[in-house]
């Protein structure tokens, strides 16, 4: 049932706005997949944590499970507690800061020390550097593997059942709802293997910090400009005033 908010008129068209959706909204809700949407995304599973890093994650007050993270792109901004988590998972990489980081968490009431150790966490910001990028790959080419079919084979799939008579059913299955369940499926893939292929850059401070030389530098030429202005300007003014005395 669809409630309108003002009269509509017999045979009158009226628009349904879907909002900000993902796929999977569409095709259980509505039945089709759009060819473009621009707020879907995919799960992504994410490796566990050790027993060791609760205390930690408990400390932090990040969730305690963290299955998978809902991407969109490798240079996507992750939701607070998926960067946070993926954090705690390059913790693991550091045997010596684990150590320290659980010394700290003992040791003093605060968090301070402790965020000192894990740093992005702490600040709760938005920031993902190169590492992070690569673990979300990982899981893509995951996600990626565990299909029985390859997007190719689902291609082909998707065009023999295009070819098939409407309203037609094979095998119990209906041609229109294989159709749009293959066609989910290709979009999940394609976004997968583009996650996967992604070319990951350096930290995002990289860009940054190469932003900020160049700010330097331009400051640095244009005062340099400005001094040898001012003293073309201070000669002009000396020849003139000894000009005015003779």
């Amino acid at each position: 049932t669809i409630k309108a908010d003002h009269k509509i008129k017999p045979g009158e068209q009226f628009m349904e706005m879907y909002g900000n959706s993902n796929n999977q909204w569409f095709v259980i809700l509505g039945g089709f997949v759009p060819s473009i949407n621009y707020f879907h995304y995919v799960s992504v599973p994410l490796p566990s944590l050790p027993p060791s890093i609760e205390p930690i994650r408990h400390a932090l007050g990040l969730p305690s499970i963290v299955d998978n993270a809902k991407v969109k792109s490798t240079n996507e901004a992750l939701n607070s507690y998926i960067w946070q988590y993926l954090d705690l998972v390059l913790l693991t990489e550091s045997p010596s800061k684990v150590e320290l980081a659980l010394t700290s968490l003992y040791g003093f009431d605060d968090l301070t020390m402790l965020c000192e150790i894990v740093q992005v966490a702490c600040k709760r910001t938005s920031f993902v550097n190169s590492k992070m990028r690569a673990i979300i790959q990982s899981g893509a080419r995951t996600a990626l593997s565990k299909y029985p079919t390859s997007l190719e084979e689902d291609k082909v799939t998707l065009h023999e059942w295009e070819q098939k008579p409407k309203r037609s059913v094979q095998n119990g299955i209906r041609r229109e709802n294989a159709i749009v369940a293959i066609q989910f499926r290709i979009q999940e893939k394609e976004y997968l293997t583009r996650i996967s292929n992604e070319i990951i850059d350096d930290d995002p401070s990289t860009p940054v910090q190469t932003f900020s030389a160049r700010m330097v530098l331009v400051a640095m030429i244009v005062v340099v400009i400005s001094y040898w202005n001012s003293r073309k300007r201070n000669r002009h003014f000396t020849g003139v005033g000894r000009t005015a005395s003779r």
